[in-house]
């Protein structure tokens, strides 16, 4: 754990699959992120109804908080707002800038969002912050607080659990929720995901009868299908996802 550094990884990661942008922003196996996909494009699909719908965001500005390889890039520019990606990454700014020339992506220099005060209108965070240490993920909540607009939108779909675990600093929903509204927002929405239902209760269920978990592989071919649906039958305890929206009041 101590090892670990953000830049450094994210900037391997890229590295290694820059041929494969979504591997390069999640996990090495193409069918966890097709769990990961459709749980985290559920919760974006759920948090733009909240907000009013598409039409919610034309002409209106939005940063993509750690862009990564550009995964959502597509889904943001559908919404007809104008768009802002950053993150720590060099090498993953590199790939969002061989895919999407025309848009406007920077690297942040240590914690600094490169834009000036009240710049953006709507803020996506999407498992970004949990991968930083519990005081860094103060600052970072800070500088968002910096650039957003009063009365602007922070999304956030972040780690949810009490204990740090291999390359994440996971925090309760409650705990998240409260260290984003004393920074003056108020909640406007927060909900449980988990991108392998199925197969975290397996495993919870085989260490209850000490049975072996044998059928991982196909377990998670059915999650691919039925995550956005059962992730909510997961205990709260678990390593699950927690999405919430904010609006900016002071």
């Amino acid at each position: 754990m101590s090892e670990y550094d953000t830049k450094d990884y994210w900037d391997k990661k890229a590295k290694q699959f820059e041929d494969d942008p979504v591997r390069a922003a999640c996990a090495s196996s193409n069918v966890q992120n097709h769990c990961i996909d459709r749980v985290q494009r559920k919760a974006l699909e759920t948090v733009v109804r909240r907000i009013g719908g598409r039409d919610e965001f034309q002409g209106k500005s939005l940063l993509d908080f750690g862009c990564g390889s550009g995964r959502w890039v597509h889904y943001f520019a559908e919404l007809g707002a104008s768009y802002q990606g950053v993150d720590i990454s060099g090498e993953m700014i590199q790939i969002c800038r061989q895919s999407h020339p025309s848009l406007n992506f920077s690297t942040m220099d240590g914690l600094r969002i490169p834009a000036s005060s009240k710049s953006f209108d709507f803020i996506f965070s999407i498992a970004v912050l949990h991968h930083n240490r519990r005081n860094e993920q103060g600052l970072l909540l800070s500088e968002l607080t910096r650039v957003i607009k009063p009365g602007g939108f922070l999304f956030l779909f972040e780690g949810l659990g009490s204990t740090p675990r291999e390359r994440e600093f996971p925090r309760t929903l409650r705990d998240w929720s409260e260290s984003v509204v004393s920074m003056g927002y108020e909640r406007l929405m927060s909900k449980r995901y988990h991108y392998f239902p199925l197969g975290h209760l397996a495993e919870a269920v085989g260490k209850r009868i000490s049975a072996t978990y044998t059928n991982h592989w196909r377990i998670i071919q059915v999650d691919a299908a039925l995550s956005p649906v059962l992730s909510r039958i997961v205990p709260n305890d678990s390593q699950g996802r927690g999405a919430m929206l904010f609006r900016r009041i002071t």
